[in-house]
């Protein structure tokens, strides 16, 4: 695609013409511009965050069945757009009291309202942009009855999606009163003090430093989880569900006690997050499955309950691992238990000396063994014994006392007893009904 003429210079974009006449393409621009265009500077790198948020969100109302002109990103300043006729409107989209609508009803700023306002202005630089209505736009012809009514609809539909991702309420903390630019840094620990209780109320608006806020703000420095990551270190060691479980509890306990900041809370899911995969990875045989964006997750917690939900799902899925783990752990144990009678079948295994070898406890080999088989370890024993027995048998080689032995049964009277218990014939009645003798 070529880039051609300039047919455009706005605020914060230049418009280029291309090859494709349906297509043009959008220069971002680092000027910055107040009170219609009365103040005037620049800000380094602000044409590039233009350029990449606008085509991210761009994409995202796409994929929710919002039409844009967007079709490609060039640079990290040029997209490709596509040639459209504009409708003279700007559309205003208030979910809270701010600015000129705080100044112009008379109203304190931060009341988060109970249904998003509209408003249109006319889309003219010379005219200062007025605020119109419906009816006005009508008069003059700036849109139909039609266009209007869609683009409502429209732009309700874009302001819950943006809602819906961002998926923080708009908060407003509110210092003290100040006399003079050296107040500036207290009145700003104030104003972040007051900021940290909206982390406790998820209902947005505004929140005025007062006592209370210092009182929180000393309660959240006694936040720390760390002391628990020893039990965590050995709880996923050990491969102990029960006690993952209970240690995860206990933080979220002290999540909610001590009432940590924003920061202190998403600073500490992040640690433990990575802290916890770590031990898993070095320690498991197999790998966990990560989030793809947690930095991303995390930083969107918005207040205390969507950190705790957040720990709650990080330890089920911890737990699910564990299980995974502890699952594939049994298997294996039974696999060696089954070589290990395969390969001494000659001898009087016993449970002891099976776990012995296996280096686990009776009780671990025999609860894991029973679950996994469906019987006991010494029931399999046997019935492998017998089984080799039949073979033998069948062979027409061994006398009965010396297949006895070979199966590390104490006596032969014993030996017969197993065999008939387990197939209904003696030995001895087993080889007469199997085993054709030989011609002379």
């Amino acid at each position: 695609m070529q880039k051609k003429e300039q047919l455009y210079e706005g605020k914060a974009k230049k418009v280029f013409a291309t090859d494709d006449p349906n297509l043009y393409i959008v220069d971002y621009k680092d000027d910055a511009t107040a009170f219609n265009g009365q103040k005037k500077g620049q800000i380094a790198g602000k044409g590039v965050i233009n350029n990449v948020m606008s085509n991210h969100m761009f994409q995202l109302l796409e994929q929710q069945g919002v039409p844009t002109h967007f079709v490609e990103q060039l640079s990290e300043r040029e997209t490709v757009v596509k040639k459209v006729s504009i409708v003279p409107l700007e559309v205003i989209i208030r979910n809270i009291s701010a600015g000129s609508f705080a100044k112009r009803y008379g109203v304190e700023e931060g009341i988060v309202f109970k249904a998003p306002t509209i408003e249109f202005s006319y889309k003219n630089d010379d005219l200062g942009d007025p605020l119109i209505n419906d009816y006005h736009a009508l008069a003059l012809g700036l849109a139909t009855e039609d266009e209007i009514g869609e683009i409502k609809a429209m732009a309700f539909k874009v302001n819950e999606v943006m809602k819906d991702y961002f998926e923080v309420p708009i908060s407003i903390a509110v210092s003290l009163p100040g006399s003079g630019v050296g107040e500036i840094q207290d009145l700003l620990y104030q104003a972040m003090s007051a900021m940290n209780l909206t982390f406790y109320d998820n209902s947005g608006g505004a929140v005025f430093y007062s006592a209370m806020c210092e009182d929180n703000l000393s309660h959240s420095s006694n936040f720390n989880i760390n002391f628990l990551k020893k039990d965590v270190t050995e709880a996923i060691r050990q491969n102990d569900c029960e006690a993952f479980k209970t240690i995860m509890n206990q933080m979220i306990q002290l999540f909610s006690e001590c009432r940590p900041s924003r920061q202190q809370a998403v600073n500490a899911c992040n640690n433990l997050y990575y802290f916890i995969t770590s031990l898993i990875e070095d320690w498991g045989e197999q790998d966990f499955p990560y989030a793809v964006d947690i930095v991303g997750q995390l930083n969107r917690m918005a207040n205390l309950s969507t950190v705790l939900t957040w720990l709650e799902g990080f330890r089920d899925q911890v737990v699910r691992v564990l299980e995974d783990h502890q699952e594939a752990r049994r298997d294996r144990l039974v696999e060696l238990a089954l070589e290990y009678v395969k390969e001494h079948y000659q001898e009087k295994i016993t449970l002891s000396q099976a776990a012995a070898a296996l280096n686990v406890s009776q009780g671990h080999l025999s609860s894991t063994f029973k679950k996994q088989m469906g019987k006991n370890f010494s029931d399999y024993v046997t019935e492998m014994k017998i089984e080799k027995a039949r073979e033998l048998i069948e062979s027409y080689q061994y006398m009965m006392y010396e297949i006895s032995d070979m199966l590390g049964f104490d006596t032969q009277y014993y030996f017969s007893a197993v065999f008939k218990k387990i197939t209904g014939y003696t030995p001895k009645e087993y080889e007469n009904l199997v085993v054709k003798k030989p011609l002379l």
